[in-house]
């Protein structure tokens, strides 16, 4: 008896033969999201600072507006069931820092 192994990347619903990510995703899935997580993660935190230490009431609230985005696409992710605490914990290391929870 042959025993194929196949699962549905939880991005773009692609089936998956052998799957052998951990996460879920396909691998070119897998790529993107690492890479558009450390841009988020990298905006998010820049947002952070700037929000704390201007002056200046307008840049501010461009940045909170920003900062929500940036959340909220986050959020998506996890809604389509990418857990990307995971990901952040193994591929990103513990220099990039968010926590995210899912509604």
């Amino acid at each position: 008896m042959v025993v194929i192994q196949v699962a549905k990347c939880n991005l773009c619903g692609k089936w998956l033969l052998f799957p052998s990510t951990k996460f879920g995703l396909w691998d070119d899935c897998e790529n993107f999201v690492i890479l558009d997580l450390k841009n988020r993660i990298r905006i998010i935190n820049d947002s952070e600072r700037i929000i704390k230490t201007s002056n200046n009431p307008k840049t501010r609230l461009s940045r909170c507006k920003l900062l929500k985005e940036q959340i909220e696409y986050l959020l998506e992710f996890q809604r389509k069931g990418v857990d990307i605490n995971k990901i952040i914990r193994f591929e990103l290391g513990s220099s990039q820092s968010i926590k995210v929870q899912g509604r």
